[in-house]
């Protein structure tokens, strides 16, 4: 349905081959993604929001989703970048 509904890490990954036991990519066709889905990690921001609540948000965690009024996914905020946009401000 396009919408935002949580997210998955590597280390979702990982723990879950460790879970199963095995690496081999036979072992794990009898799961789905969404399985791993976590909705209560990396909330997501609204689109319009201010760059004091990203920068708030950000200081938790290395990305924010960011979603339309619908919930609707349109990408994600990086540490990196905002530190990258903080940094071009104060050389101007």
């Amino acid at each position: 349905e396009e919408r935002y509904i949580g997210c998955v890490t590597e280390g979702d990954f990982l723990r879950h081959i460790i879970r199963v036991g095995n690496a081999d990519k036979k072992a794990h066709e009898q799961f789905s993604v969404g399985e791993l889905v976590r909705k209560d990690f990396c909330v997501a921001i609204d689109i319009a929001e201010t760059a004091e609540e990203v920068i708030r948000v950000i200081l938790n965690q290395n990305f924010i989703p960011v979603v339309d009024d619908r919930n609707v996914f349109c990408g994600i905020v990086t540490r990196k970048g905002v530190i990258q946009e903080l940094a071009k401000e104060e050389s101007l």
